[in-house]
Formats: C-alpha cells, sequence, structure tokens
C-alpha cells in the first residue's frame, strides 16, 4: 500500500479510534507457516431468515448449511447499522460505524486504523480484499488502505464489461481466480476478505447459471442460489490450494433486506430480517463440527473471535466486540442504527425490541418472542421514551469522527487508485497506467 505525503498530515479528530499498532493485544508466539489462513466472505444483504439456516427451503443455500454442520453456528449475529461500507469497519475493526450518511472511513489517512488486517499482521499475515462491484464506490480502495490492507481487487482490474450485473453487481466467479493467485502468491499465511455482490438488488444472475427470474422475490432467492454455488466453488479452490486443512473459512451477511414494502429503501427499516445475518466458522480439526451458539452475537465480534481462536491475547484490547465463542448474557444489549439521517436507531435485549423514529420523535417497543413479525408496536410512555432517546443518541453521537471541513487531499494508492478528498467525502479514479495520472 502506498503511504501518504508526509506534508499532507491527516487532520481527523476521533473518538479515540487506535491506529496500527496501538491495541493492547499480543500475537502467538509459534511459528509463521503454523499459522491458519482465515478467510472472511461477506455476503451482500443475506437475511438469516431467507437462508437454508433459517426459514428458507433446503436447496436454498444447502452449502452454507454444510458448512454450518461442518464448523460453528452463531444463529444470534446481529449488525449495528444494515450498509455494506458500516459492516467492513465493525467486522474489521471490532467498534461501532460512523452512524452517519458519510462513509467517512475511507478518508486517506496517514496511519491505517487498527483492524484485523493489521494485528494479523504483526504475526506476517498478508492481507488482500476482493469484490465483483467497482471500486469507485464509496471510495473502496480508501477505505481498505484505511485498514492495512496490502492488496485490493475490484471489478475494474478484471476490465471485461460482459461480467457486470445491474448497477452495482458482477459475476462473482470471476473473482475467484484473481484470488486464488494471491493466495499462491506467497507461502505466507493469508488473510483473504471477499465480497459478494449478487445478491444486491436488482439480483440479476449471469445467464450462464439459470434463466433469470421476472419476480423481484424470485430474482432474491435466485440470487441466493447462486451465491451458495459462489461459496461452494470459492471453498473448493481453497482447500485445492491449502492440502492440510490449516484455513478458517467464515461466512457472514453485511446486512439482511426486506421484502415488506415495494419502494426500495425497506432496509432502512430495522425488521429483524434487516439485522439477523448468517455467521458460520469453520476450521476442520480445530473446533468442534455441528456447534449452534444460541447467545446473542454481533458484528462486532467478528475480530476478537478470529483473534483469540488463532492465540492471540486480546485480555487488554478494549474491543466493542467479544469473542463469540465465549457465552454472552441471554440480555447482551445490541444496538442499531440504519445508514440515513434520521432513521430509526434502537437495541434489542433479549426478546426486548426498542425503536425510536426520529421523524415522529416516538419510541416503540416489541416483544420478540409474541410477536416475531414486528407488527405490534407498543408505543412507550413520555418518561420512558425519554430516557431511551437519550441513550440512543449518546450512542449514535460517540460514534461520529470529526473531520477538518477545509481538508482537501489526492493520493495515489494501490499503484493505479487516485483518491480525492473534501472535507467529510472521498471518491476513487481508476487509473491503470500510473504514468496515465502523472501526464495530467
Amino acid at each position: 500500500t502506498a503511504g501518504l505525503g508526509e506534508d499532507e498530515p491527516a487532520k481527523i479528530a476521533t473518538r479515540n479510534i487506535q491506529r496500527a499498532g496501538e491495541r493492547h493485544v499480543v500475537a502467538p508466539a509459534g511459528a509463521t507457516p503454523e499459522l491458519p489462513n482465515v478467510v472472511l466472505v461477506l455476503l451482500e444483504s443475506v437475511s438469516y431468515c431467507m437462508t437454508s439456516l433459517g426459514d428458507g427451503e433446503p436447496d436454498t443455500t444447502p452449502f452454507l448449511a454444510q458448512l454450518a454442520e461442518e464448523g460453528f453456528e452463531f444463529r444470534l449475529t446481529r449488525v449495528p447499522v444494515s450498509h455494506t461500507t458500516k459492516a467492513y469497519w465493525a467486522a474489521l475493526t471490532s467498534t461501532t460505524p460512523v452512524i452517519e450518511a458519510d462513509y467517512v472511513e475511507a478518508i486517506p489517512v496517514n496511519e491505517p486504523y487498527e483492524g484485523l488486517a493489521t494485528l494479523l499482521g504483526r504475526a506476517g499475515y498478508r492481507s488482500g480484499f476482493f469484490m465483483m462491484s467497482k471500486g469507485s464506490f464509496e471510495c473502496a480502495p480508501g477505505f481498505f488502505h484505511n485498514l492495512g490492507f496490502d492488496r485490493v481487487w475490484f471489478r475494474e482490474d478484471l476490465d471485461d464489461p460482459s461480467a457486470n450485473l445491474g448497477y452495482l453487481s458482477g459475476d462473482d466467479f470471476r473473482l475467484i481466480e484473481p484470488a486464488a493467485e494471491w493466495v499462491e502468491g506467497s507461502e505466507k499465511p493469508y488473510f483473504l476478505m471477499v465480497m459478494t455482490s449478487v445478491s444486491h438488488d436488482p439480483f440479476n444472475v449471469p445467464k450462464w447459471f439459470d434463466e433469470p427470474r421476472d419476480k423481484l422475490y424470485d430474482k432474491y432467492l435466485q440470487s441466493l442460489s447462486y451465491t451458495d454455488c459462489f461459496l461452494k466453488e470459492l471453498s473448493g479452490k481453497l482447500k485445492e490450494l491449502d492440502p492440510d486443512g490449516n484455513t478458517i473459512f467464515c461466512v457472514m451477511g453485511d446486512h439482511g433486506t426486506s421484502f415488506r414494502s415495494q419502494s426500495n429503501v425497506a432496509r432502512w427499516y430495522p425488521y429483524e430480517e434487516v439485522l439477523r445475518v448468517p455467521w458460520v466458522l469453520c476450521w476442520p480439526g480445530h473446533v468442534e463440527a455441528g456447534v449452534d451458539i444460541d447467545w446473542p452475537c454481533s458484528q462486532l465480534d467478528f475480530t476478537p473471535t478470529i483473534l483469540k481462536l488463532i492465540g492471540y491475547d486480546i485480555s487488554g484490547a478494549g474491543f466493542e466486540g467479544k469473542d463469540a465463542f465465549t457465552p454472552s448474557a441471554a440480555d447482551r444489549r445490541l444496538y442499531f442504527s440504519s445508514w440515513y439521517s434520521n432513521s430509526p436507531i434502537g437495541y434489542v435485549e433479549g426478546d426486548r425490541k426498542v425503536v425510536y423514529w426520529p421523524y415522529i420523535d416516538k419510541v416503540f417497543e416489541y416483544d420478540l418472542a409474541r410477536d416475531h413479525r414486528e407488527r405490534n408496536a407498543v408505543e412507550t410512555s413520555a418518561h420512558e421514551a425519554m430516557l431511551i432517546k437519550e441513550d440512543l443518541l449518546r450512542w449514535q453521537g460517540r460514534s461520529r469522527i470529526e473531520i477538518d471541513p477545509d481538508r482537501r487531499a489526492q493520493h495515489f494508492l494501490y499503484s493505479r487508485w487516485q483518491v480525492f478528498s473534501d472535507g467529510r467525502s472521498a471518491w476513487a479514479n481508476y487509473v491503470p497506467d500510473r504514468r496515465a495520472n502523472n501526464s495530467q
């Protein structure tokens, strides 16, 4: 990763977000070749209840179900913010994402934020991120530069328009070979992160896979089947490259989606199908098979769970998340928010779900045990609503990263990405030949 110029210091006053090297964790003392590889596949818009793990049909995601039988399934996993970039942050840093309708985390900084890539790097790991969506979307190169990733690969790197599907997605199978080449490029242990794309609306699958369906919900189910086949293909390829089986293979949803509304904003309503996502972890010979974890878990738990499993001492790390193998209280409070300004925020404690709707300034409660479809909201008293609102707004406010509004900069990252920032905004342009950039 290219560094930033020393004459361009990052004028970012953070909420004490640690930079690389600042987390108090102790890497395992074992020899580097003995450390396991780590794979995280983040699933785009996959609701837990829609998969074969939840209420979906057995033939919807059979391979995901097989992975659960071969390892651990964390059945009550929720997300803090229902947006992909925020899911990256939550899973990789174990801190709450910035709860604002921006992606300020992608504004390039001089020293990477501490996250799983930098923490694994202390033990000699290399890190790579691959996805078939465009890197220009929400300045992804800036984001992964800020989290210390060594390698990134996006749709622009493929340079084949025939793989494009919809405005955001692409044929995810096309990233398997580039990812495999990167894996084979070194004997060092690796952290590979893959983001799927086809299960994002409009849920188009490539013609080679199946004849596209017509109705939106049917298209979504078809995209889940496609994604499950992709998981199987990717897993098989990585097993070929690791005959010893020393790879931790994880699958997690970035957020779910909802079909209760015909509009395209359904996932901004914090229904359970939006907040609850699948999370499966396999490491044959090292973790038990077919174990269901039924205590509350969070996307924030991913990084501490992986580090603890590998052998890191994380007792002094100060993560917001926790090791998901350690039982949590049934009433563990898990906060959540949508992405847009003035969208609903709330928390879940056991079967009690609290939602504050800013635009009507009201707080409602749900009993998920009796009302799992969330159809019978009960409005709280004015006094209780005030206390809940104050708590939620404090939580939201603590997530903020302050940015100098006059800060403007540009950087060249990963040898082919021109990244610009202006205040709280950042964007990226793909430049396959740096000489073209220098001639401008």
